[in-house]
């Protein structure tokens, strides 16, 4: 008996030495190589308790033109699943945040690793300058981080554009770097900017948060925390664009508030013809980007652009006849000089004709124009600005025809030769009718263009790619796309313009402080009973800042909600005496 209890004995501490001497060489002795695959136990101890969250997906971003973001500064709350375990601490962030507890909860248990907190599907931000309760923050479950950027934006969604995963585009834009620098599943740019500087903004390399958990999965923050990522001071790049953020974002809401349906704003800066807002309505859906018309920016896609091309017949009548306030035109006719014209306006001079956008004026003197010239209409719309796309494009180093809107259409005059020798095509061009088409991006253009009295520049939507550091990176420099009409004819298109908001078809803009100069337009669009209401304009009228286009498309003749939005944008930005908003 007392032998076989010796034999036991010395069996265990054998298995003892062993296990120890095990032990030791696991631990002390072949940490970094042990077995025969060179496991390093250390490393693989350590991965066994780090986790990890994407605090950046290392895309670069967007800044308006006094550099700040476009989307709301705020912070995001990242929530560990260790929260979990303590009610007390899931009701006081309940309440902290005025969210429901079981939103909470159901959110904990739907995710096993670290997530943002979404109310409604969309991730709860509060103000950069907040801070957590001292308690939460202490109990190591719930940490702020910079709101990662929304994509697509709800700013500016339709010029900044959309981004998305597209493994084939990827692969055909980035062969070289495809599977390497540029991982496979990265977001690509689809619309907009996001297209247009992909190259430039495409990401190298997410931004990781890495921690370790204790025994209850709890992180352990403090000296194990570590930032994983490039940590380069100079990209991402960003592009700081011309947008004004708070225009912008007001805009947006006049657009809601008129009721456009389809259609939106261009605002430009007359003095730098830069882009200072933009609204395309329907608004792109979150949850299918590329769905919808909501995918479409309608204010650089061609539309009929109604009597506002009445502006181009003006200009060259302006330029042809010498004693054109002397005649006088029967405007109880219609387009093509028949009885019967929708409204009877009676004998009216070329200025009153304009005011009140009489058609058959506008026709008249284009077919006796085109008699000696045939190419005369598209000669003087090309010193405005119609034949060509408005937006800017050029080269950027090694990438070529880089365009600040790249979805932008390209406008027509003629449809054919022929047209140019048949009376009634002639006339229904001369008032933007037949096959015309422009945008309404080209026709804000147009308006900056007289509202300093040229030349015509292409409109910039970037003022330059920064580095991430703030440095200078590009530059997109101005460019003329004509010198423009004469001093002459700008000065007798201004007063045309504010005789039709003082005597006029845009009487309802009188009242605007500072005065507004513009032209009405309703454009039939071969659908019954639907047409595109415009009002296109500038303002104030002594030294003009803004330059301003409201269109509603495929809406009912007395749809007022583009002249709603045109009136509602311009008040707000010339202020009640008058002084202009910032």
């Amino acid at each position: 008996m007392h032998q076989r209890l010796r034999i036991i004995a010395v069996a265990f501490l054998g298995i003892l030495i062993l296990l120890s001497g095990r032990l030791l060489d696991i631990q002390l002795i072949r940490t970094t190589q042990f077995s025969k695959h060179d496991v390093n136990l250390l490393e693989a101890s350590v991965a066994q308790r780090t986790q990890s969250v994407v605090l950046h997906d290392g895309r670069g971003d967007f800044i308006d033109r006094h550099g700040q973001p476009l989307g709301f500064n705020r912070q995001a709350i990242l929530i560990f699943p260790s929260l979990q375990q303590s009610n007390e601490q899931i009701l006081q962030l309940s309440e902290w945040l005025s969210m429901e507890k079981s939103d909470i909860v159901s959110q904990l248990e739907d995710h096993q690793l670290p997530f943002l907190l979404k109310n409604n599907n969309e991730v709860v931000t509060v103000d950069s300058q907040t801070t957590l309760p001292l308690s939460m923050a202490s109990s190591g479950s719930v940490l702020m981080v910079s709101a990662p950027p929304e994509r697509p934006r709800q700013i500016a969604q339709h010029v900044i554009g959309i981004t998305g995963e597209n493994e084939a585009l990827l692969k055909q834009r980035y062969e070289d770097e495809y599977g390497a620098d540029i991982k496979k599943g990265t977001d690509t740019g689809l619309t907009g900017l996001e297209k247009a500087l992909d190259p430039l903004l495409i990401s190298r390399g997410q931004e990781q948060l890495l921690y370790h958990e204790d025994l209850l999965g709890r992180p352990m923050f403090g000296s194990d925390m570590k930032y994983i990522g490039e940590g380069n001071s100079f990209y991402p790049l960003r592009a700081k664009l011309t947008i004004d953020g708070v225009i912008q974002r007001n805009a947006e809401q006049f657009v809601r508030q008129a009721g456009i349906q389809k259609g939106g704003i261009v605002l430009l800066d007359v003095q730098t013809n830069d882009l200072l807002a933009m609204v395309s309505v329907p608004a792109i859906d979150q949850a299918q980007p590329m769905q919808g018309g909501g995918a479409v920016n309608y204010m650089v896609q061609t539309a009929f652009p109604g009597s506002t091309f009445k502006i181009v017949t003006a200009a060259l009548a302006i330029d042809q006849y010498a004693q054109l306030n002397q005649r006088r035109f029967n405007c109880n006719q219609n387009v093509y000089g028949e009885q019967g014209a929708q409204r009877q306006l009676g004998q009216l001079t070329f200025k009153q004709s304009f005011a009140q956008s009489c058609n058959v004026t506008f026709a008249t003197l284009l077919q006796e124009m085109m008699e000696t010239n045939e190419d005369i209409l598209y000669q003087y719309a090309e010193q405005l600005g119609l034949t060509n796309r408005a937006g800017w494009v050029g080269d950027i180093y090694r990438l070529e025809n880089v365009a600040h809107f790249p979805e932008e259409g390209a406008p027509i005059i003629w449809g054919n030769e022929t047209d140019k020798r048949v009376k009634k095509a002639i006339a229904q061009t001369a008032i933007g009718q037949k096959n015309v088409r422009t945008t309404p991006l080209q026709v804000a253009n147009m308006m900056a263009s007289i509202a300093r009295q040229g030349p015509v520049y292409r409109v910039r939507s970037v003022e330059e790619i920064q580095y991430k550091n703030e440095q200078l990176f590009f530059p997109f420099s101005r460019q003329k796309i004509s010198g423009g009409l004469s001093p002459y004819t700008y000065r007798v298109l201004q007063e045309l313009l504010e005789a039709v908001v003082d005597e006029g078809t845009g009487q309802a803009f009188a009242n605007i402080k500072g005065g507004v100069a513009g032209k009405s337009g309703t454009a039939e669009t071969g659908q019954e009973g639907l047409v595109h209401k415009w009002f296109a304009g500038y303002f104030p009228r002594k030294n003009p800042t803004y330059a301003l286009v409201a269109v509603s498309l495929d809406t009912n003749e007395g749809d007022p909600s583009a002249y709603d939005a045109f009136q509602m944008l311009a008040t707000h930005l010339m202020g009640e005496d008058g002084s202009r908003q910032q």
